[in-house]
């Protein structure tokens, strides 16, 4: 076998001629520069401008969970036999789950919560007379006909515009809210937080409610047991006056009476725990400390002129380039492998074509 001389023709380009050939079709980088300006300014044409308003709390403590971790860190303390066991003492000081800032940021996302945001009336914006009161949800999506499924959609879209940050060094927990005019975006932050201690105030007093209605049960069931031994120490007494002078009665009498003891402490115990229960039901919410109010942002989020346009610039240069570089990377293998770009086009007519009739298949099906 003969083989033939290697003029060089099929070695691959080298980095300086691939360069080259890319500068060469600067029109088309240019094109594709000016195209994604285009797009860029289309895109800030029809899509609605979008306004960030920002707000930040921070969770306080109960009232009941500050003194149970305070009860737990002396129980704690009181219960290390060493010094150098106060740290671990000082670490079994627990947390209700419900007051941690990671609780909020999951709070600030629920269903529950923007459901009763989205159903909420807020001021039309969309009209010029914004006094006019309107469901959230009607105004985010006007065309609304399937209640339910506007609703997921909108919690779902709402979710993708709400961004919760959480500092737990700081205990704070902030959120940004992205809408389409300026003094919506800072209400719809404002009513949020209003939210959370609404739900802070009704599930924390329905808790309060619950064990509330368990001590007046538990108070009126130790006061019959009370009242009861109470009757048998005096039916006791009165049928034995000589109680004193008989071993057997004495220790009769001092069985009631221990009886009586036991059930009086309980019954006051119980009733004290009453009263506070119904202190803890009103008072013991724990409530937010509001850092940052939402105020109406002077700047817009999108779009921002400048830097989209410089993003678009860059983007489009960066393709453009790309572009060229795919270009002349081709046009260097066509010149070296004829044969192989031929098939190449070749197998690209064939897939157009086919993909033609498959067009025209389905389309026909559709008339027929």
């Amino acid at each position: 076998m003969i083989l033939a001389p290697d003029d060089g023709s099929s070695a691959a380009p080298s980095l300086a001629t691939w360069a080259a050939g890319t500068v060469r079709r600067w029109r088309l980088i240019g094109a594709t520069i000016g195209v994604a300006l285009v797009v860029a300014v289309i895109a800030m044409i029809a899509l609605p401008p979008s306004w960030r308003a920002q707000a930040s709390f921070t969770p306080n403590t109960s009232a009941s969970a500050a003194a149970s971790r305070l009860s737990t860190g002396l129980n704690a303390l009181a219960g290390s036999a060493l010094g150098g066991m106060v740290g671990g003492g000082m670490g079994a000081l627990g947390a209700d789950p419900s007051e941690s800032p990671a609780f909020y940021e999951q709070l600030l996302v629920s269903r529950e919560l923007l459901t009763r945001l989205l159903t909420s009336r807020v001021p039309d914006f969309s009209t010029d007379a914004p006094q006019d009161s309107i469901l959230l949800l009607d105004l985010l999506d006007p065309d609304t006909k399937d209640r339910a499924k506007a609703l997921e959609l909108a919690i779902r879209d709402f979710r993708k515009q709400l961004t919760v940050a959480v500092d737990n060094r700081a205990n704070l927990v902030g959120l940004q809210v992205d809408a389409e005019w300026p003094e919506l975006s800072s209400l719809i932050a404002n009513r949020m937080l209003a939210l959370v201690n609404e739900f802070n105030l009704q599930q924390r007093q329905t808790r309060g409610r619950v064990r509330r209605v368990f001590l007046a049960s538990r108070v009126d069931s130790t006061k019959r047991e009370l009242d009861r031994v109470t009757r048998q120490l005096r039916d006791f007494q009165i049928e034995n006056r000589e109680w004193e002078s008989s071993p057997a009665l004495r220790f009769r009498q001092a069985e009631l009476q221990r009886q009586t003891d036991v059930a009086e402490d309980l019954y006051l115990s119980t009733k004290r725990d009453f009263e506070g229960a119904r202190l803890s039901e009103i008072n013991d919410a724990a409530l937010i400390t509001v850092v940052d109010s939402a105020v109406p942002p002077r700047r817009r989020q999108f779009p921002r002129i400048p830097i989209t346009l410089g993003a678009s610039m860059a983007a489009g240069l960066l393709l453009g380039v790309l572009l060229a570089a795919i270009a002349a990377a081709w046009s260097d293998w066509t010149r070296a492998d004829p044969e192989g770009s031929a098939a190449v086009r070749s197998a690209l007519t064939q897939f157009r074509r086919e993909m033609q009739r498959v067009v025209v298949g389905i389309a026909s099906r559709r008339d027929g």
